[in-house]
């Protein structure tokens, strides 16, 4: 049996969390949690790694800790919700039926049939969402909240040089005279692709669109400054789009797929 690795002694799997300076000194975390089911698994079974670039305020990390709290909550509301909904679902059916009967039966007045519908409903619908309440409540969801809180307080940010080329990159995308994307180069070390990568997905989640498709090809055509400069203008200003950012996403694009 020599070499054998039991699953159960694997290395959990690392995420990362990039904290990026803007120019101005604003700051920006990317990281792949959301409001969903999927984060409740990610954030219990990952190790969470930090990286930055120039080291943020402790004031940044605190409300960024904070905001991951209350997204993790959110992420396990959803996940609650999904996980029992069946069993809460039946239970509320027994409801309907029981009080639907009671009106029907019980009750020595007549009520009409609608109304005994509407009451029915009404009730069923309560006991659905006491029930979603009293499992928030529960100590299995208790005990996931205190398992994600401790994931997310053990998070130790450290620098690197990676999201040090992001920034500069960023940095001269926010300022004037940017060349072209094609001529731009973004080096990092072989042991940082796969990180390069992850921080690619994490930009990508806000370029989806397919207006965005269009705008990058306009880029990456453009082989001269004051072509970049021309399309960067395009963009209406009430589209609210993060330009220096998305330029962001292009070169470590470019750079991830070569």
């Amino acid at each position: 049996m020599r070499g054998y690795v039991s699953p159960q002694m694997s290395e959990p799997r690392t995420v990362h969390i990039v904290h990026l300076y803007r120019k101005d000194g604003s700051s920006m975390f990317f990281h792949p949690f959301g409001a969903d089911e999927e984060s409740v698994d990610l954030l219990e079974s990952s190790r969470i790694r930090g990286l930055y670039g120039d080291e943020p305020p402790v004031s940044a990390l605190t409300g960024f800790r904070n905001e991951l709290y209350l997204l993790a909550d959110r992420a396990l509301r959803r996940w609650n919700a999904e996980d029992r909904f069946l069993v809460r679902f039946l239970a509320a059916s027994a409801v309907f039926v029981v009080v639907f009967l009671f009106l029907s039966i019980v009750v020595r007045d007549p009520v009409p049939l609608l109304d005994e519908l509407l009451i029915s409903l009404a009730v069923s619908i309560a006991a659905y969402y006491a029930l979603v309440r009293r499992d928030l409540s529960s100590q299995r969801v208790e005990r996931h909240r205190i398992e994600i809180r401790s994931a997310i307080d053990r998070t130790v940010f450290e620098e690197s040089e990676l999201v040090h080329r992001l920034e500069e990159t960023l940095h001269a995308h926010e300022g004037n005279g940017v060349p072209a994307l094609d001529q731009q180069t973004l080096l990092f070390d072989e042991k940082d692709a796969d990180v390069a990568a992850e921080v690619l997905s994490y930009l990508g989640k806000n370029f989806r669109d397919r207006r965005y498709r269009k705008q990058e090809r306009k880029l990456m055509r453009a082989t001269r400054r004051a072509d970049v400069q021309r399309t960067m203008a395009d963009w209406s200003p009430h589209e609210k789009t993060d330009v220096p950012l998305f330029c962001l996403y292009l070169v470590l694009k470019r750079h991830v797929h070569q």
